[in-house]
Order: C-alpha cells, then structure tokens, then sequence
C-alpha cells in the first residue's frame, strides 16, 4: 500500500481566459527546441520570424496587450535554445545553429521597451551550431553548452570563454545539472545517455555512453534527485517512453514505461519541493501529472489534464509567483499556435483562511550559493533556499 501523501489530491485546470497571453506568433518550425521559458518577471517565446527571434512578455501583464507585438531579441541564425539566469531575472542567454551563445540584459520594464538587437556579449568557442544551453543552479555565472561538434562545454560568464571542454558521442540533445551542480546528464544523438562530472579530467575518446530510448527522435531529461534523472523519448515502434536511471548504473533504467503511441516530443517538467512531474508532448492536447516518491522514484498517477488547443511547448512558473492562498502548488504555462494558456494545479481545502505551510517547503532562492571560482575550484553546494 502506498503511503498517502500532502499532494495526492492535486488537479490542475486551466485559468480563466483574462489571464491568458492571446495573440501571440510562436515560431512554427521550432517543436524540436525551446519554445517557452519563463522566471520570476519575465515570459520569453520562441518567436516566428526569419532570423533567431525571441518576444518578451511580462508575466504580471496577462490580457490584450497595448501594442501589436511584445518586445522581441533578434539574434543570428536559427534559434536552438534559450534559458533565464536562476539568480537575474532580466539576464537571458540564448544560443542558435550558427555556433554562438548570446548574453542579453533585459530592461527592468518592457512596457515601452525597443526591440534589442545587440547582445550584452557573445560567446564564440564550438566549431557547429550549439544545441541546448544550462545554467549552473547554485553557482554562479556558470553555463553548460552541447554541441553538433560532439563536445559539451563549461563556460565562465565572468571571463566570457570556456574553462573546460569535454568530448560527447555524436553530440546531445538536451542537457540537465543534478540539483547540486555537480553532474550533467546528456541524451545523445547516437542514442546513448551520458553522465559527465564537467570538472574531471576528459576520459579519452569521450565518456562511454548506455543505451537508452531506441527510437530516432530527440530525447529530453530532467533530474528527480541528485542521483536519479528521468528521460523522455521514443521505441523503435514509435512509443513514446519515460525512463527512469540512476545515475552511478546506467546499465538498464530503474524503470522504462511506454506512455502512448504518438510523434511528439515530450518535455519533462519537474517541481522538486512538492515532486510533481508533468509530461506534454508538442501538439498534445493533454498534461500528464504524476507524483514521484523520494526513496523509491516510483511514479503515482494523478489526474491529467486536457485542454482544447495542442499545445507547442510548456514551462513551469516560479513558486513565489503561485497564488497561496488558493492553494496553488504549481502553475504549467502552455504555449499554443495563438498564446500562453496558464494551467494551475492545486490542493483541495475545506478552507482557505490560511497560509498552508506544510504544503510550501523552503525552495531555491535567487543568490547563487557559490562564486563561478568556487565551483570551478572544486566545491559543491546546492542552491540557497528560501522560505515562501
């Protein structure tokens, strides 16, 4: 019998239409790569347009907006990936096929905001197009890069250049730091998942990888702890699959489910402090929620839920940006061909007269608990906590 739990109850719906984002242009051609973000401020959006475009939104600000378009960053080549500083919430990095990373200081406010043409700084080191990016969760001005050139790189934002640089089987699809910043998960092209210590030595010809999905679509990973990792991605019949590892035998996974026979990519979304995960796939009309069990990793089924648009990508919304005092524990905001439908899940209460507490552990705040130096030196620290 499992043991009951404080979420067990959780369902999710979607908001009220006034507090959608309409009218919006996501980019058509993107279902592979990042096509929303979001932090404590800010929504960015893969944007349709010919060159690499990302609009920005304000999160606060949902409705009509006052003017046609929202503020876009225009960039070079096809945009690939593009992420939010933890600890800076008007800082954003993107990257794009063309081999260069960008840097980008938002304005405090983008209500009457030009478009932003000209990066902050730009980061040259891969030899091809640069797949997916990630900032480090504790330290900071740390970020990891995958490339098509077959390596993964860690990049000191204070020095604007790599510090290391290992190679990476065919190159990755995604990548993903455990929680305390001391490995990185990789799925790559050739189909093996790889575990890399960015910090050690590179092993010669590249860390081996394992088997995982078998299918010839991209795969994508999120991590439940800081040993285990989930990945997302497809079997040779099409399937689409999760899979749960850990990450010290990465012979077979603790666990391979199919979840249903469909041709999009799933995005795994992990929320550590209440270990909710939710599964959508691009084009999907559906979230699929599951709660995770901290000892054993198993997953429990929780009520999914269906929405009438498909959908082309998805992001979680920060926890302190949650509406409490109805007891939101997570908010999933679903990019669509036309905006952003906000979905919130929630736990049931015969009354909402107070904080609930037990449901709000402390969680990752936005002051890196260790300098880039530190990190690279050889200390491990995971983020700085808060209370809600």
């Amino acid at each position: 019998m499992k043991q009951a739990t404080k979420y067990r109850h959780t369902t999710g719906k979607a908001q009220k239409r006034e507090l959608w984002y309409p009218d919006l242009k996501p980019n058509s051609n993107a279902s592979d790569n990042t096509t929303i973000v979001a932090n404590d401020k800010y929504i960015a959006v893969n944007w349709n347009s010919v060159a690499a475009t990302v609009a920005i939104l304000s999160l606060s600000e949902p409705g009509k907006r006052s003017r046609p378009d929202p503020t876009l960053i225009q960039s070079s080549g096809q945009l690939t990936d593009f992420k939010f500083s933890p600890f800076k919430n008007t800082f954003l990095a993107t990257s794009s096929d063309d081999g260069y990373i960008k840097l980008w200081d938002l304005p405090q406010s983008i209500s009457d905001a030009n478009n932003i043409s000209t990066a902050t700084a730009v980061l040259a080191g891969h030899k091809k197009g640069v797949d997916a990016i990630s900032f480090h969760p504790s330290a900071s001005d740390i970020l990891a890069s995958i490339s098509t050139d077959k390596t993964v790189a860690i990049w000191d934002l204070t020095k604007q250049h790599i510090v290391t640089q290992q190679p990476c089987g065919d190159g990755g699809q995604s990548l993903a730091w455990n929680p305390i910043g001391s490995l990185l998960a990789i799925p790559c092209r050739d189909k093996l998942i790889r575990v890399i210590d960015p910090r050690a030595p590179a092993k010669e010809g590249g860390e081996k990888g394992k088997q995982a999905h078998e299918g010839v679509k991209p795969m994508r990973v999120v991590w439940l702890s800081d040993d285990h990792f989930l990945t997302t991605g497809f079997s040779k019949n099409r399937e689409r699959q999760y899979a749960i590892w850990n990450r010290s035998n990465l012979e077979k996974p603790v666990k391979m489910t199919v979840v249903d026979t469909s041709t999009g990519v799933m995005t795994p979304l992990f929320d550590p402090d209440a270990r909710l995960l939710f599964l959508g796939g691009n084009g999907d009309s559906v979230i699929r929620t599951y709660e995770v069990a901290e000892d054993s990793m198993s997953l429990s089924d929780l009520p999914s839920v269906s929405v009438d648009q498909p959908q082309k990508g998805l992001c979680l919304v920060p926890k302190k940006e949650l509406d409490m005092m109805e007891v939101e524990v997570d908010r999933v905001l679903r990019l669509t061909p036309q905006g952003i439908t906000p979905v919130s899940f929630s736990v049931p209460r015969k009354t909402k007269s107070s904080f609930a507490s037990e449901l709000y552990p402390d969680t990752a705040g936005d002051i890196p608990s260790l300098s880039s130096s530190s990190w690279l030196s050889g200390e491990t620290m995971g983020p700085s906590l808060v209370k809600l």
